[in-house]
């Protein structure tokens, strides 16, 4: 006797959590980055285990910036080159897995007159829609998952964790406020845009980036 449950798959089931309905079974999900390779991974999404892969909806082109790279064993040196100066910043890679795919071990700014030439990168960005990506990813996971897009990080954790580093942003932030400040209103019209293309994109499920705890982001900070 049908009882008029309706069978969901993976994807279905995700969907319908974030729309706030109920599915036949919770849901659950792993991103593909993390998940387990060979007979793990196989015995896990025979158990109904999905995948959660991010894709881009936009593209940025920075015509009057020059990114060099270079690897020497497991550190990636990049310098960035702008008509004004240039940057430098150093990423670990080959880390363990599930530690992610890299680590910033120098961040490109370091010094006050760095401030302006971030700023400088930063206005150079241009940000344009392109939906193949996401429409790519979807098509090959199909029903097995969800596939979402990263928002970005808030101007405030840009500056603490991709740009500044955590030690740098609490110099800047009490030495040279007006120059903080500066960089941070940059940074808020470059979020504007992304987040703009975002919301007109085909993606259904948006992932804010931030990690806030207390230690980092303390209330008063978080509020202004």
């Amino acid at each position: 006797m049908s009882l008029g449950i309706q069978v969901l798959n993976i994807r279905e089931r995700a969907l319908a959590v974030y729309r706030g309905e109920e599915p036949d079974r919770i849901p659950w999900l792993i991103y593909d980055v993390l998940c387990p390779r060979g007979h793990m991974a196989r015995q896990l999404r025979n158990k109904g285990l999905g995948l959660k892969i991010s894709a881009s909806v936009l593209r940025e082109e920075t015509p009057r910036v020059h990114v060099e790279t270079k690897t020497v064993g497991n550190v990636v040196h990049r310098t960035i080159r702008t008509p004004i100066g240039d940057l430098s910043m150093k990423e670990r890679i080959g880390l363990h897995e599930g530690a992610g795919g890299s680590w910033t071990v120098e961040h490109p700014i370091k010094r006050l007159s760095d401030l302006e030439i971030a700023e400088f990168i930063i206005e150079d960005t241009v940000c344009m829609p392109d939906y193949d990506p996401f429409a790519e990813a979807e098509q090959n996971l199909g029903d097995d998952g969800v596939v979402f897009v990263w928002a970005g990080r808030s101007p405030l954790q840009q500056t603490q964790i991709e740009l500044m580093g955590y030690r740098t942003f609490a110099i800047a932030f009490h030495k040279c406020p007006k120059e903080f400040e500066r960089l941070l209103r940059v940074l808020e019209r470059k979020t504007a845009e992304r987040y703009q293309i975002i919301a007109e994109s085909p993606a259904e499920i948006v992932n804010g980036t931030d990690n806030i705890s207390s230690e980092i982001v303390s209330p008063k900070l978080f509020e202004r």
